[in-house]
């Protein structure tokens, strides 16, 4: 989802080896340069390395943020990502459990899906504002500086993602009724991939990620990639300040108050921000300037940098 950029890039391998206690990741990818065209260097292929070393015994929490924009799609991303995440949760479990640890999956394009059951979470929720559709999941990101925060609900709640019917951007207008998922409605854009909270249950996560579908989150207008939105969410499902809110699969006391586990964050995508032209994301219109003037994906790398200071600064491996 490079809509600012016109970037490109072309994922050649993605390798994860964890044995016992440390794990080993390996990508080779092409990417088109910025600067070397310059000199009639078009493309250039990159790898990069990291190893994560950890005692067998240690309980951690770890998000695993992925990038499913369509660009993922199209430049091969995807089954690398689903490849590489998939093979990580095999090496760090046993039985189909994950040793000592929790992971959350939280996929994300120009939206993040917290899960449609999740109104209590909302401020100005009426069921009607999207009848005859029904609220798909999506929230909007909340005003600076909480958009980069692990603030839950009950400190300031979240907006419902919400595309009015008629609202024109560039060439698309959706005015709705009708309802037709991917063309027309108020879920229009949302990402169709909720997140999937803290588990210590391989199979459902191994089952998560198999069913990613970045073929269809676009919602007809390029969905983005909107990594602040993705890293802040990833950060809410380990987040002390959440224990207890996420439900489901996650036991009440997680995620666990800080020094009871290790927290990671690991960010798995295929380049830079972008918001689409013509489409809306958690940060609405493109032309609605709702970082801030200028280039939105050079705000974007601004709101990103904030994130990323809060995260580490919350005791978080990023």
């Amino acid at each position: 989802g490079n809509a600012d950029a016109g970037g490109d890039f072309r994922v050649r391998s993605l390798q994860v080896q964890a044995p016992a206690t440390t794990a080993h990741v390996a990508v080779i990818a092409d990417v088109n340069t910025v600067m070397m065209h310059l000199f009639s260097i078009r493309r250039a292929r990159v790898s990069v390395q990291a190893d994560a070393v950890g005692g067998q015994t240690a309980p951690f929490e770890l998000a695993l943020v992925l990038d499913v924009s369509g660009s993922m799609t199209s430049n091969g991303g995807a089954a690398a990502i689903r490849s590489g995440a998939k093979s990580f949760i095999d090496r760090v479990s046993a039985g189909g459990v994950v040793n000592n640890g929790y992971i959350s999956i939280v996929p994300y394009n120009g939206t993040v899906n917290v899960g449609s059951s999740r109104t209590n979470w909302l401020t100005g929720y009426a069921a009607a504002q999207f009848s005859p559709d029904s609220w798909a999941g999506c929230v909007d990101s909340r005003a600076a500086p909480r958009d980069q925060t692990d603030a839950p609900p009950s400190t300031q709640r979240f907006t419902a993602y919400r595309w009015p019917s008629g609202r024109v951007a560039g060439s698309q207008s959706n005015v709705w009724p009708p309802v037709a998922y991917g063309s027309t409605g108020p879920n229009l854009g949302c990402n169709p991939n909720p997140v999937t909270p803290l588990t210590n249950d391989a199979n459902q996560l191994k089952a998560a990620i198999d069913a990613l579908d970045s073929t269809n989150s676009a919602g007809g207008e390029g969905g983005g990639t909107v990594h602040p939105t993705g890293l802040v969410w990833g950060w809410r499902t380990i987040s002390p300040n959440w224990s207890g809110l996420w439900g489901g699969a996650t036991p009440d006391a997680r995620p666990t108050p800080a020094g009871q586990s290790k927290k990671f964050v690991v960010l798995m995508t295929d380049g830079e921000p972008s918001m689409p032209f013509n489409g809306r994301t958690s940060y609405g219109f493109r032309d609605e300037e709702i970082l801030g003037s200028g280039s939105q994906s050079a705000r974007m790398l601004e709101r990103l940098s904030e994130v990323c200071a809060n995260v580490r600064n919350a005791g978080v491996t990023l």
